[in-house]
């Protein structure tokens, strides 16, 4: 089964449901769009000042839901 299998089964999912996100979602960060926080949110070089983190935000929730 080993290989075969998988490669079975991942087809039929991609197929069905899909296996990757879409290229948007992907470019905001999964840890956002799937579980709803940001990572490494502690360290200095990933720090964002209020004003582009409030105007990101808005733009990642239109994209994430939908909304236009």
């Amino acid at each position: 089964m080993g290989f075969g299998g998988t490669w079975i089964i991942l087809q039929i999912l991609k197929h069905l449901i899909g296996i990757r996100v879409s290229p948007e979602v992907e470019d905001i960060g999964l840890d956002i769009s799937e579980h709803a926080e940001s990572a490494y949110s502690d360290e200095e070089e990933f720090m964002l000042d209020m004003d582009t983190f409030t105007e990101d935000l808005q733009e990642k929730d239109e994209i994430l839901f939908k909304k236009k």
